[in-house]
């Protein structure tokens, strides 16, 4: 008989609203690993994506467009670490980022979702930006709250856009306090037992991933704290 599967500690979904290269791949093989139903960047498989649904940020997008629920047919996950999507497709490419300009139709349709916010030294991710494939690139050419387009060529510029991101979180949290808001720091050497304490899944299933070193520590606040 299979086991039943495993129940959070906090409330359902569990949504990233961190950035690209913020260990996201990581959050995602954490909960994988916990037996947690959980997306990264893929929703659906080749064979059934319609409407560029075999990315979630696509699927997102298409729902927004159509006026659809955010996660209608992007699949059953409990949680979603990477709802962002890069428009590598045009030789102008962009980016989708619904964790900064949709907070409020998340929140419309999930007012009691657990964000996670993955968080590192700021400096550090400005030169991963810098230096993963065209994201630098693709950040300039995008109209983002906080980063309209052009701007972002200066490591200030994308550094200051990076804790504006993190501040505005924050605010959102404080201002619609039914969510639970866990951040967790990439850089601190205890995220293993933060997010145990956090989420209840084994310390050990946190495993660096996909950049050299990520290390970590969680804050939680809400009224479920």
């Amino acid at each position: 008989m299979e086991n039943p599967k495993p129940k959070l500690k906090l409330p359902l979904p569990v949504i990233s609203v961190g950035f690209p290269k913020t260990a996201t791949t990581s959050l995602f093989h954490y909960f994988h690993c916990g037996r947690i139903p959980t997306s990264h960047y893929r929703c659906a498989t080749k064979s059934n994506a319609k409407y560029g649904r075999f990315r979630c940020g696509d699927c997102i997008q298409h729902n927004i467009k159509e006026g659809n629920p955010i996660f209608a047919n992007c699949g059953t996950f409990d949680v979603w670490a990477e709802i962002n999507a890069s428009d590598i497709f045009n030789s102008f490419k962009t980016i989708f980022l619904p964790q900064v300009e949709h907070l409020d139709l998340i929140h419309n349709e999930y007012p009691d979702a657990t964000f996670v916010l993955t968080k590192r030294n700021p400096d550090d991710w400005v030169q991963s930006v810098l230096h993963w494939n065209e994201l630098h690139t693709i950040f300039i050419n995008t109209n983002i709250t906080g980063l309209p387009a052009g701007m972002g060529e200066t490591e200030e510029e994308l550094r200051s856009f990076f804790l504006g991101h993190q501040e505005r979180i924050r605010q959102f949290v404080t201002d619609y306090p039914s969510h639970t808001l866990v951040e967790v720091d990439i850089d601190d050497p205890d995220v293993h037992n933060y997010l145990e304490d956090a989420f209840g899944i084994d310390a050990k299933c946190w495993s660096k991933t996909n950049v050299g070193s990520y290390h970590g520590n969680v804050q939680m606040s809400s009224r479920d704290r």
